[in-house]
């Protein structure tokens, strides 16, 4: 299972990073927004494979909302006739900087995960399934492990 978050985040933090020139520039240009809107900058879509057979399929989005930027990624596919969804969104501002990611769904046929963490003015919050917690802002990434 690790392997596979250590993948999703790869794929999401390769898609924030490949259009960062075009992000830098856009923000350079637009120095004042005159309308909160979402631009989408690159949308895409991957049929996943087993054994040469299409098993199901994963969309991303890249939009940019003023000086964010946001990935959102739906993942789906089945297995031995067991749907697996999977939806994670990252929000990072146009720096690169993260403000928010979540992620839910199937990792596999038999276990769901449902997380999210946003970074706040000063603080961090962590959200496992209803378990939420709040801390305030470190300059160092700690990663939980599980019980």
């Amino acid at each position: 299972m690790r392997k596979q978050l250590k993948l999703l985040l790869a794929v999401v933090l390769s898609a924030v990073l490949a259009p960062r020139a075009t992000i830098a520039r856009q923000v350079q240009r637009d120095d004042k927004p005159t309308a909160q809107r979402a631009d989408l900058l690159e949308k895409g879509k991957f049929r996943l494979h087993k054994f040469e057979q299409p098993i199901g399929e994963e969309t991303y989005q890249i939009m940019q909302d003023g000086a964010s930027v946001t990935v959102t990624m739906d993942f789906k596919f089945n297995d031995r006739g067991t749907d697996v969804p999977l939806s994670a969104t990252f929000r990072c501002s146009s720096d690169l900087k993260p403000q928010a990611f979540e992620i839910k769904g199937k990792t596999s046929r038999l276990s769901t995960i449902d997380e999210a963490v946003e970074v706040q003015a000063g603080k961090v919050r962590l959200r496992n399934r209803c378990r939420i917690l709040e801390d305030r802002r470190s300059t160092t990434i700690l990663i939980p492990r599980r019980s």
